[in-house]
C-alpha cells in the first residue's frame, strides 16, 4: 500500500515572526506525529497484514477543523495556529485522526506531546549556541545507540519519510537540543502506538461469540486456577504463562488463568492495570532507574506482574510505593552488577524485591523460593490423601499444594 502523505517534507517556518523556540518546538511535534505514524503503519501492517488508510471524507474532516480542536487543548495558540498554517498541515491532520482511528488513546498521547513541544521550546530559549549538522548517517548511527531493536526502530529506519525525520533532526540538533532524549520519548509513544493498534486488532479479530462467554474466574494468590461452582461448566485449563509464573513474582495478586503475556497490553488489561495506572507506575520506574534501564524494564515480558504489585501496594499502602522503589536508585542496586544478556532479569527480580520487602528491611540478595510452588512442583513429596477442601479450589497437577501426611500415632 502506498504511503502518500508520510513522505511529504516535515516542513519549515512559513512565519518570520515566529520565535525560533516556537519553531524548533513545531518541529518536535511534526518529528514525534511522523514517527508515531510510521509505526502506526508499520504496527498494522504486522498485526493486520496491510495499512489502514483513511477515507477521504474522514481525511477532510481532520483538515478542516478537527485535529487543531485536537491539539488546541495542549499547544500554545501561536504554535497550533503555525502548524496549521504550514503547508503540511493536511499531512499532520491526517496522521493524527489515523492514529486516533488505530486505537491510540489521544487523551493520553497528546498531553506528552504538548509536554514535549514545551520543554523543546524552554530548551531552545535557554541554549542560543549552535553546533554544526552531521548529516543523516550520524542520526541513524544515534537511533540505533538510544532506541533497542524492535519494531519501532525498524519503523523509524524503513519509513519513507525517514530522510524528513533525520532532517529534522539535525536540525534541533543544531538549536542546541538533546535529540537522544527526543528519541526516547519517541520510542515511549511508538511502543504506545504499537500497544494500541495490537488491542484493536485483537478486539476486531476476537470472535463474536466469546462476547457472551462468561470470563474465567480470577484466581487467588497468585494461583491460576479456581474450582467450578457446583453445576456449573468446569474452569478452563490455565495458560502456560499463568502456569509458568506461579510462584513468587505472583504471590499475593490475582492471576487469570488465561493470562497471555505475550501481548503487555492484553496482560495489563487481564490484570486489571487501567491506562493511568500504567502511565503513572512507567512514570515512578522512569523517576527511579536510568532511562536505558527503565524502558529494558518496561518493556520486559513480565512487566504487566510488576504493575499489578505496584496496583495492590498503590491501593492498600500508596506511601509505600515510592520509598520502595527508590531502593532501585543506589549506585550498589543488586541489578546493576552483572552480564548484560541478563539485565532483564535483574532489573525484574530487583524491582520485584524493593517492592516485596518491608522498608525497614534489607534486600535479599538472592532470588526468593515460594515455598507453595515449590512444594507443589516437587516429584518427592507425598500427594494429600483428601480432594480440596472448599477454601483451597483445585489446581493443576503441577500446581496442587502438598500436605504431609498425618501422624497414626506413636512408635514402638
Amino acid at each position: 500500500m502506498t504511503t502518500p502523505a508520510a513522505a511529504q517534507p516535515l516542513g519549515e517556518p512559513v512565519s518570520e515572526s515566529l520565535s525560533e523556540a516556537a519553531q524548533a518546538a513545531a518541529m518536535s511535534v511534526r518529528l514525534i506525529l511522523t514517527i508515531a505514524d510510521a509505526v502506526r503503519r508499520a504496527s498494522q501492517k504486522h498485526h493486520q497484514g496491510k495499512e489502514q488508510e483513511l477515507p477521504e471524507s474522514d481525511a477532510r474532516r481532520a483538515e478542516d477543523g478537527w485535529a487543531a480542536d485536537e491539539l488546541g487543548n495542549h499547544l500554545p495558540t501561536a504554535l497550533l495556529t503555525h502548524l496549521t498554517a504550514s503547508p503540511d498541515w493536511p499531512v499532520m491532520a491526517r496522521q493524527l485522526l489515523s492514529l486516533s482511528h488505530a486505537g491510540v488513546d489521544l487523551p493520553t498521547f497528546l498531553p506528552h506531546l504538548g509536554q514535549m513541544a514545551s520543554g523543546v521550546e524552554r530548551a531552545v530559549t535557554r541554549n542560543t549556541a549552535r553546533i554544526q549538522a552531521e548529516g543523516t548517517d550520524r542520526w541513524a548511527d544515534l537511533l540505533r545507540a538510544t532506541m533497542p531493536q524492535g519494531l519501532v526502530r525498524d519503523a523509524i529506519l524503513s519509513s519513507p519519510a525517514w530522510p524528513d525525520i533525520a532532517a529534522a533532526m539535525g536540525r534541533l540538533h543544531d538549536q542546541g537540543l538533546d535529540v537522544a532524549r527526543i528519541l526516547t520519548d519517541a520510542h515511549t509513544a511508538g511502543l504506545g502506538v504499537d500497544q494500541a493498534v495490537a488491542a484493536a486488532t485483537a478486539r476486531a479479530t476476537q470472535p463474536r461469540a466469546s462476547a457472551a462467554a462468561p470470563a474465567p474466574a480470577p484466581a487467588t494468590a497468585g494461583q491460576p486456577t479456581s474450582a467450578p461452582a457446583p453445576g456449573s461448566a468446569p474452569p478452563r485449563p490455565a495458560s502456560p504463562d499463568a502456569k509458568r509464573v506461579w510462584g513468587p513474582l505472583t504471590e499475593g495478586i490475582t492471576i487469570p488463568s488465561d493470562l497471555d503475556l505475550s501481548d503487555q497490553s492484553l496482560a495489563l488489561d487481564q490484570l486489571r492495570v487501567d491506562q493511568a495506572a500504567r502511565t503513572y507506575y512507567a512514570d515512578r520506574i522512569r523517576a527511579h532507574l536510568p532511562p536505558q534501564e527503565a524502558d529494558v524494564l518496561l518493556r520486559s515480558r513480565l512487566w504487566p506482574l510488576l504493575a499489578a504489585r505496584m496496583r495492590t501496594i498503590d491501593s492498600h499502602r500508596p506511601t509505600d510505593l515510592t520509598p520502595s522503589l527508590a531502593r532501585l536508585t543506589p549506585d550498589d542496586a543488586s541489578w546493576r552488577t552483572g552480564p548484560p544478556e541478563e539485565l532483564t532479569k535483574r532489573l525484574v527480580i530487583a524491582t520485584h524485591h524493593a517492592l516485596t520487602t518491608p522498608l525497614d528491611q534489607p534486600l535479599p540478595t538472592a532470588p526468593r523460593v515460594s515455598t507453595n510452588a515449590a512444594r507443589s512442583r516437587s516429584t518427592t513429596a507425598q500427594p494429600p490423601a483428601a480432594g480440596p477442601t472448599p477454601a483451597q479450589p483445585t489446581a493443576p497437577a503441577h500446581h496442587r499444594q502438598t500436605a504431609p501426611a498425618p501422624r497414626q500415632g506413636r512408635r514402638r
